[in-house]
């Protein structure tokens, strides 16, 4: 399980403000809950927080454990957590197929085993017929279903979700949730989720908590 341990973090902008994103912080994953959340408003530093979490970003102070090992100082790819962007961040130069098979290949699987893999996943996410197509030629929700296609195929021991389903419309929102569900309910995978909707928070975590002025605030 996730735990943070007097995590510190200080933001400072081009113009020179600064503010705690994290004052010694601690926080411990609550139990026999799967699905996390966490709220704030825009600047409070959820998605800093994730990117610490998953090693993309330094912690200045206090530690990172994972089943109590410390991880603080680990590289991304050995705390085997997947980060789903806001903005997706997919390779514009690979296929939609290739693209959700990347974290297969770089685990090992050979290039026809992950590809069959994704073109089953993208399948369950109704993106079959893209499976050729560049990234580029997709909608906005289009990228982000395949976003979290990429997330969800490797099987991460903790999942970070930020916004996942901001760019997709009503209907499809409520779809892609109870197909997120499914999936990391079978995986037992472990989801911190970012959001600013505590509705979509509530239809997705079974606990929340509050990033405010450095610290975490229990919700529900």
């Amino acid at each position: 399980m996730l735990e943070l341990v007097n995590i510190n973090k200080r933001y400072t902008d081009t113009a020179g403000s600064s503010w705690d994103i994290a004052s010694n912080l601690s926080w411990q994953w609550p139990a026999s809950h799967n699905t996390v959340a966490l709220l704030g408003p825009s600047g409070t530093g959820k998605t800093t927080l994730l990117r610490m979490v998953a090693g993309l970003e330094p912690v200045q102070g206090g530690r990172v454990l994972w089943d109590r090992v410390d991880v603080t100082d680990w590289p991304p790819e050995q705390r085997r957590f997947a980060l789903m962007f806001q903005d997706f961040a997919l390779f514009p130069h690979l296929s939609v197929q290739d693209n959700v098979a990347f974290g297969l290949r770089e685990q090992g699987m050979g290039t026809a085993a992950s590809r069959a893999a994704a073109t089953e996943l993208l399948a369950s996410f109704g993106l079959a017929d893209k499976a050729r197509q560049a990234t580029t030629a997709l909608s906005g929700g289009e990228q982000q279903r395949v976003a979290l296609a990429r997330a969800l195929i490797i099987q991460p021991k903790l999942l970070l979700l930020d916004e996942p389903f901001s760019a997709l419309d009503a209907d499809l929102r409520v779809h892609m949730r109870e197909e997120f569900r499914q999936r990391v309910a079978s995986a037992g995978t472990k989801v911190l989720l970012v959001t600013h909707d505590e509705s979509e928070a509530k239809a997705m975590a079974s606990a929340a908590w509050h990033l405010q002025s450095g610290g975490l605030e229990r919700l529900w």
